[in-house]
């Protein structure tokens, strides 16, 4: 997914917030059919993302630039 910020946005994202969320299914049942998700280099250090598969900054961003993140789910 991309993501756009640019500074021209008067919304600020605090830490605690997320920027956005995905979301992946597993059709098997119990703990096999749970899903975890993880954000791939080169960006697993500037953004984190929760078992619900929320996303959130996890340091300070560059606001006017764009990041193409791959997250995989397994």
């Amino acid at each position: 997914c991309d993501i756009i910020l640019l500074s021209i946005q008067s919304i600020i994202v605090e830490f605690h917030q997320p920027l956005f969320q995905v979301s992946a299914r597993d059709l098997d049942q119990g703990e096999n059919g749970l899903v975890s998700y993880s954000i791939l280099p080169p960006y697993e250090h500037i953004f984190r993302i929760n078992e619900q598969g929320q996303v959130y900054y996890s340091v300070g961003v560059n606001h006017s630039s764009t990041y193409h993140l791959r997250i995989m789910a397994m």
